[in-house]
């Protein structure tokens, strides 16, 4: 399993997968004493503007052609869900929900992802999460743990 989950972190296209992988353990492993899931996996991917936003844009065929750079991603909408997620949780706290990307519609949908007052792990996934561009810090600061190969700048593929 070690030489898997080395293979994951080397390769960049593995992120997703080894996300995912370590949400399911979480899971699994809390599964045997209790009935309900403790962890849940966002990937940055939900946060991709639509092509509704792209084409609003001001130089929309730029957007289309570049999407997936950092410009092309609701940032402030990502830092928002990690701020919500800072608030104190009880029983009845409400439900936050987080976007998905599908790609059958090549959009976002939002509220495709549930985060219970039950949550307490939530397993972050995306290439702009170290990003030194604003507003990546933001929310880089208020995650408990932050792993990868950290995040460039605009020199690094960061931001235009």
């Amino acid at each position: 399993m070690e030489e898997q989950v080395t293979r994951l972190v080397d390769k960049a296209w593995g992120k997703t997968t080894l996300a995912s992988i370590i949400t399911s353990r979480l899971n699994e492993r809390h599964q045997r004493h209790f009935a309900s899931d403790i962890a849940a996996f966002v990937p940055m991917d939900g946060y991709h503007l639509s092509r509704a936003q792209l084409a609003a844009l001001p130089d929309p065929a730029r957007a289309f052609a570049r999407r997936g750079a950092p410009f092309t991603f609701d940032g402030a909408g990502f830092v928002s869900l990690v701020q919500q997620l800072h608030t104190p949780l009880f029983h009845r706290s409400p439900t936050i929900y987080a976007p998905a990307f599908d790609h059958a519609l090549q959009d976002p949908t939002p509220h495709a992802i549930a985060l219970t007052p039950q949550t307490r792990i939530v397993v972050f996934e995306g290439n702009y999460l170290a990003l030194r561009d604003p507003p990546w810090p933001e929310a880089a600061r208020l995650l408990d743990e932050l792993c990868g190969h950290g995040g460039g700048g605009a020199e690094a593929g960061g931001s235009e």
